[in-house]
């Protein structure tokens, strides 16, 4: 499968004064196969060892001091890869790595000793140290986007088609429209972990897909489980209500729907996993009174109130599906905020939410300008075409050069007053233009 961040991969490789890297994502995104795809295309050898399948931490402490010290690899080469000189071009693959100083510290070392050998850690972890970020390069990789599926799946014309369209800002032809809808909610359904995409691709229907999702949304809780068991109760709990909680009308996250007196004090450690395994989004509230820190880049979140989202739309539409909020009223909704929350968070966009008043209805608040306006962009979710917003409106009447980006599953019209209206196979093709303010 083609992805788009291979080519930054192939820049690190190419790149005279490289750092190691750390390879960082959610589960199930296809890091791993990602790297040794880069092992076996651009180097002559390479070793791999998965940190986490050893099951004697300190053999493989004692492996790397040996590789550290004298270079011998026969207990490295056991693992798997292949060794012949030291000296000569190769890449060394540390997978599920768990990035404690110690190993860091070997790392460090080998790369000094042995400066012709390139090497990639893959993490399943945030790395937000001070020294992550001096001493070695970082890429996180996303689940595939609407892109990267149509590409999988044989329908690449459509890419250069719908970024055309959205450029000129004009309707596709109906057959192409029709097409496209739904080619998009098979994605919904699909989402984009390769391994669900593999097989919707081989199977050509979504029978087994859930299944599939399943066992990844389980893997999360046992890895939890295997560090503390309250502590996988809590993120199974926080994450089996997210289906109810984002089919209401008010999509904030709310305690109580868990269970009655449930705080999130008693959920800290909870979602502080969620958010640094890259298993959810958190997208905090964003009131009238902090929007102008807001447009400065000064960003001063509430967290107080926040929605939570997980990070494949495939996974969310078949943990609704085991939930059974699939088939409730305002659903729909809560899949197509999670979908715009995915394609934020891929394009590295930071994004939280307004509400009014009465907390009913909000839109997402986009700290990014399109075409060099206002830079705070507001983002509403719709399933139906209305030309007209009270949301947007209400929005504008407290913040009057505020602009306006509607979202439907509508084709685009040419007529004036529906130019910000874009289909939602369109939404990441506007996003992808939208210019950051960092």
């Amino acid at each position: 499968m083609k992805r788009k961040l291979f080519a930054q991969l192939k820049i690190w490789k190419e790149s005279l004064q490289k750092k190691p890297l750390i390879l960082t994502g959610a589960k199930g995104t296809g890091k791993t196969y990602l790297a040794l795809t880069l092992a076996k295309d651009f180097y002559k050898r390479y070793i791999y060892i998965n940190y986490e399948l050893q099951a004697d931490k300190d053999k493989l402490a004692a492996c790397f001091e040996r590789f550290q010290l004298t270079g011998a690899t026969s207990e490295l080469t056991a693992l798997e890869g292949t060794w012949e000189d030291g000296n000569d071009n190769g890449l060394f693959i540390v997978d599920d790595m768990i990035c404690t100083e110690e190993i860091l510290g070997v790392i460090s070392k080998i790369s000094k000793l042995y400066p012709s050998w390139d090497i990639l850690m893959i993490s399943g972890y945030s790395q937000t140290a001070t020294c992550m970020i001096n001493k070695y390069t970082t890429l996180k990789l996303y689940p595939m986007d609407f892109d990267e599926f149509l590409s999988a799946a044989g329908h690449e014309w459509y890419i250069e088609m719908i970024e055309e369209s959205v450029n000129k800002n004009s309707s596709l032809p109906q057959i192409f429209h029709e097409e496209l809808v739904n080619l998009f909610e098979t994605y919904l359904i699909v989402g984009g972990l390769p391994a669900a995409v593999n097989e919707y691709i081989n199977n050509e229907n979504t029978e087994n897909i859930t299944q599939i999702h399943r066992d990844i949304l389980y893997s999360y809780f046992y890895e939890t489980d295997m560090k503390e068991e309250s502590c996988a109760l809590k993120v199974r709990q926080l994450l089996f209500t997210l289906p109810q909680q984002l089919s209401k009308r008010n999509k904030k996250f709310q305690f109580n729907q868990i269970r009655k007196g449930a705080t999130e004090n008693q959920y800290k450690d909870s979602l502080t996993f969620i958010k640094s395994s890259f298993c959810g989004m958190i997208c905090p509230r964003i009131t009238d009174d902090r929007i102008s820190s807001y447009e400065t880049g000064e960003v001063n979140y509430d967290f107080s109130a926040f929605k939570l989202y997980l990070f494949d739309i495939g996974l969310y539409h078949s943990l609704s599906k085991i939930t059974g909020c699939e088939v409730k009223e305002g659903f729909r909704e809560g899949l197509i905020e999670s979908y715009i929350a995915q394609v934020l968070t891929g394009a590295n966009i930071p994004f939280g939410y307004w509400e009014t008043a009465s907390g009913s209805h909000s839109l997402f608040l986009l700290r990014a300008a399109f075409k060099n306006d206002f830079p705070v962009l507001p983002l509403e979710i719709r399933t139906k075409l209305q030309k007209r917003s009270k949301l947007l409106g209400a929005l504008k009447d407290k913040q009057p050069k505020i602009n306006q980006m509607l979202v439907t599953t509508d084709e685009f019209s040419n007529d004036e007053a529906s130019r910000n209206i874009i289909p939602l196979y369109g939404v990441k093709n506007i996003i992808d233009n939208l210019i950051l303010f960092r």
